[in-house]
């Protein structure tokens, strides 16, 4: 099925939470993995074992780094932002080509001091802004992220499968024009 989505052009990057998913998704047509954890909380920040595995196993196809510290809301306190950028640092040392993060204030709004510290610390790699986007009660939403810098936003058009927030995805790829790129996820099987 992956070679449907090539021949229209678009990427597939697949989140995987163990070593045989993520040696089985890179030779199964994945053109990105992102690497996680605790998939059934939403995914959290892998471990670095896990991390360290990957990237001796797959250098193939990027390998993005989900950065969630924990599970339930995208609100983070000082406490939560250090180790989150203490997880992008040990990241860096073992080559992860980029980041999935995000954070949002307590009234919905995308949270432009924790995101601007995620963005500094992802050190011009790039940087996908997670499912917390669709959270957000804010029309600027896109708007704030695309001023951020993140270069990308996933989302399942605010809905519970990306297959149910269809309309809203093309309403957002829209509004992006190329200014960002907006990838569907959530309960898409192939």
């Amino acid at each position: 099925m992956a070679h449907i989505y090539k021949k229209v052009g678009f990427k597939l990057e697949i989140c995987v939470d163990n070593l045989s998913s993520a040696i089985s998704a890179a030779h199964s047509g994945a053109d990105r993995l992102e690497l996680s954890q605790a998939l059934d909380l939403g995914g959290l920040t892998p471990s670095i074992g896990f991390i360290r595995l990957v990237m001796i196993n797959i250098r193939t196809k990027p390998i993005f780094m989900l950065v969630r510290p924990r599970a339930g809301n995208f609100v983070y306190n000082r406490s939560d932002l250090e180790i989150m950028i203490g997880d992008m640092n040990n990241a860096h040392y073992f080559g992860v080509d980029g980041f999935v993060t995000g954070a949002l204030t307590n009234d919905g709004q995308i949270d432009r001091e924790a995101c601007g510290a995620l963005i500094k610390a992802a050190r011009g790699k790039p940087v996908t802004f997670h499912r917390a986007f669709d959270l957000t009660h804010s029309e600027q939403a896109l708007t704030e992220i695309v001023s951020l810098g993140f270069k990308r936003i996933l989302t399942s058009g605010r809905c519970k499968t990306a297959s149910e927030g269809m309309p809203a995805l093309k309403s957002l790829v829209a509004q992006a024009a190329s200014q960002i790129i907006i990838m569907p996820g959530k309960y898409i099987m192939l």
